[in-house]
């Protein structure tokens, strides 16, 4: 990495902190806080993944669907539920209600 480029990564560093302020270091302070938003990346690219591999969704339904379990699963994932649990209790009748708090 040439000395320019560092420099740039600096002060993109510092422009960062000033904009966001405190949760720009928030990381520092607790460690329950994720150092980068990659979980944000992963849940997009399961829909890019499902296109790929089927060229597209046949239907709108199909993709609102898709999304909703996905979005479920990824819920239940961040807040440890057991997900076979989560999913067997979907499909009895009784689901599992995520917090909705932060």
């Amino acid at each position: 990495m040439t000395p320019v480029m560092r420099r740039i990564i600096a002060l993109a560093m510092v422009l960062i902190v000033i904009v966001a302020g405190g949760a720009a270091l928030a990381v520092m302070e607790d460690v329950s806080v994720p150092f980068d938003n990659n979980q944000a990346e992963r849940d997009v690219r399961m829909v890019k993944v499902q296109q790929k591999t089927s060229g597209a969704f046949h239907s709108d339904q199909g993709a609102h669907a898709f999304a909703r379990v996905r979005g479920y699963l990824s819920t239940l994932r961040k807040q440890s539920y057991p997900l076979l649990a989560a999913l067997e209790s979907v499909f009895r009748g009784h689901p599992l209600i995520p917090c909705l708090e932060s």
